[in-house]
């Protein structure tokens, strides 16, 4: 298990004790960390800084025109998605920028398969979807949104909110707005379609069902 953050900090539990490195020198935060299994590991942060554990080191890369990496996600060791000032696609090869409609901005990614991919962030109700072939718009009624995770093709959450917290619930036919009080989310995590965690300021934490 791999756990990043300030001063690009690594920390790796091995089943019985944490260690902590810095194999990219300390000079930028890391935000996220994503992987198939313990030799295909990434994590993303300030600077599109985009960087690679192959099982023995890490390895920096940077995608051209991001910013701060705030989510990562694939599907498979050549096909991983990052989310920042632009979504960018990793092949197995290099990273690509994806074209997608102007003024967005990106904070996480999540799919349930190679054509099934969903992104979230800044703007109001900000999501696209891409189906294998192009991104498209999905927008619903919310504001900012964080972070998004599914059980399924037909069970999709994503969280965010500005003023107040918001969740919002992809059902495999439309998005739908479910949640909108309390304090702004953050992220959501789940082991399952019956439970599903999400988290947010001032030490909220929400479970469903």
């Amino acid at each position: 298990m791999w756990v990043v953050g300030q001063s690009a900090t690594f920390l790796h539990w091995n089943g019985a004790t944490w260690s902590e490195t810095h194999p990219v020198g300390n000079g930028f935060v890391l935000t996220r960390a994503w992987g198939t299994g313990p030799s295909d590991v990434w994590a993303g942060g300030d600077g599109g800084a985009l960087i690679h554990f192959d099982g023995t080191a890490w390895s920096y890369t940077s995608a051209a025109s991001l910013s701060r990496v705030a989510g990562v996600w694939g599907r498979s060791a050549n096909d991983v998605w990052a989310a920042a000032y632009k979504l960018t696609h990793w092949n197995g090869t290099q990273w690509s920028v994806e074209t997608t409609p102007s003024g967005r901005y990106f904070n996480a990614v999540w799919g349930s398969g190679a054509s099934d991919v969903w992104a979230v962030g800044g703007g109001a109700g900000n999501i696209l979807h891409w189906n294998g072939t192009a991104w498209s718009d999905a927008s619903v009624q919310a504001s900012d949104l964080y972070a998004i995770w599914g059980s399924a093709a037909n069970d999709v959450w994503a969280v965010g909110g500005t003023v107040r917290g918001q969740i919002v619930h992809w059902n495999g036919t439309a998005w739908a707005l479910t949640f909108d009080q309390g304090n702004a989310l953050r992220d959501i995590w789940g082991s399952g379609a019956n439970d599903v965690w999400a988290v947010g300021s001032g030490g909220t934490i929400l479970h469903h069902p």
